[in-house]
């Protein structure tokens, strides 16, 4: 990463600027990287929290995220997956279940036919390697901390203004600066939200058991709980709470929130012997129909965010990026400008579908498993022994959770 620019009446000139050093942010500096390479571009990523001094980015923190097969791929093509695999856990079965109910289902890589159903890293080491990856570039250049005060359409693209008194202009705007985008709100986009009354109650923890690579999601009245296989024998827990019940599970003390876990999850894996630091964020579903402008498209959790229960939200924004960096060498080897707004649309209106089936997919989920009226929750039951029995209906279930399923690319 390199910290020189181009500097045009004090304003600094890229050709690309990213706003928001998240996991999405980073990922698509990376994408782009051999397309700066080849056109002699630069880009610039602008970061509110400064990494070298300490104060990392909120997307690297306690949690993890969960990875399908054709990320892994995408990660490794840009060579971070011999780092990142250090510490990721494969994903060998995924165990459903209801608390309460008869029904459950368990779907394996064998079943499937793939080496591995997915894979979980923790959020801090993935961080780590997409910085780490960054820093090596000498086309891109960080901005941090920074933030951006106000935006300005200009005929040669978007003016940036920063809350430390510099200027940036850039020829193509990427805003991925997260679901509560205040870029997207400044450029006047509206979100479509659906507060689903949860937080996530994120933590790592450790059981007796080993967990074998297996997955755990299990539905109970207070909200799904999802236990994920870790290194170490640990497993990442996240638990949807109710909101009025957030504070009193944050508030207890480590031995009464193994009580209540284990009374809720069940004792698959044992007694649980340690469980780590808690931490909280609110659920909603967040959708953006209009996620572009000339010159400006909105990236990650900007342009979409879902609730965890399936794991398929980064999966998502990596589709996404990958079809935008295609979009961008396309258009620049026909020697066209980035600025036109339909070869913008027709970006959006490619990844509109597989946008719109997973986002759908982790909401009917919570929608199904959150209602505990007696006929729903035994037409659940039934439903996971027909999932677990029905072999095609498995088979396309699996394929969604793995984030292969109708729409994705």
């Amino acid at each position: 990463m390199s910290s020189s620019h181009q500097e045009i009446n004090s304003t600094l000139a890229y050709d690309y600027a990213i706003v928001g050093g998240g996991m999405a942010g980073l990922t698509m500096a990376l994408l782009l990287a051999p397309v700066l390479e080849a056109n002699k571009q630069r880009l610039v990523i602008i970061e509110a929290f400064d990494p070298q001094g300490g104060h990392y980015q909120p997307s690297f923190d306690a949690r993890s995220t969960a990875l399908s097969e054709g990320t892994r791929r995408i990660l490794d093509q840009l060579g971070l997956w011999s780092s990142l695999a250090k510490r990721v856990c494969a994903i060998d079965q995924i165990h459903v279940s209801q608390k309460g109910g008869f029904g459950s289902t368990r779907m394996s890589a064998s079943e499937c036919q793939v080496d591995h159903l997915g894979y979980v890293i923790e959020n801090a080491w993935f961080g780590q390697c997409l910085m780490d990856a960054i820093a090596e570039l000498e086309c891109v250049d960080w901005l941090a901390p920074a933030k951006v005060e106000q935006l300005t359409q200009q005929e040669q693209g978007q003016l940036l203004t920063l809350d430390d008194g510099r200027s940036v202009s850039t020829s193509f705007l990427m805003v991925a600066d997260g679901a509560q985008s205040s870029l997207r709100d400044k450029l006047g986009i509206q979100a479509n939200r659906t507060a689903y009354q949860q937080h996530a109650l994120v933590c790592n923890v450790s059981t007796r058991l080993a967990h074998q690579q297996v997955a755990y999601e299990r539905f109970t009245p207070n909200g799904p709980l999802a236990l994920l296989p870790l290194t170490e024998s640990r497993s990442a827990l996240i638990w949807s709470v109710p909101e009025g019940q957030i504070a009193e599970r944050m508030a207890m003390s480590d031995r009464e929130f193994i009580q209540l876990l284990e009374q809720e999850f069940g004792t698959r894996l044992g007694p649980i012997t340690k469980v780590g630091k808690r931490a909280s964020y609110p659920l909603s579903l967040m959708r953006v129909t209009d996620q572009v402008r000339p010159g400006v498209v909105l990236l990650g959790n900007s342009a979409h965010a879902l609730h965890p229960v399936a794991g398929q939200g980064f999966n998502l924004i990596i589709r996404d990026l990958v079809c935008l960096r295609d979009a961008i060498e396309a258009r620049l080897a026909s020697h066209q400008n980035l600025k036109e707004l339909t070869w913008l649309s027709q970006y959006q209106d490619h990844r509109q579908l597989d946008q719109w089936l997973t986002t759908s997919f982790s909401h009917w989920l919570i929608e199904l498993f959150s209602n505990d009226h007696r006929w729903l929750k035994r037409l659940r039951e039934l439903g996971l022994i027909a999932l677990d029995r029905v072999g095609p209906v498995k088979a396309t279930f699996a394929r969604q959770a793995m984030g292969l399923g109708l729409g994705a690319n």
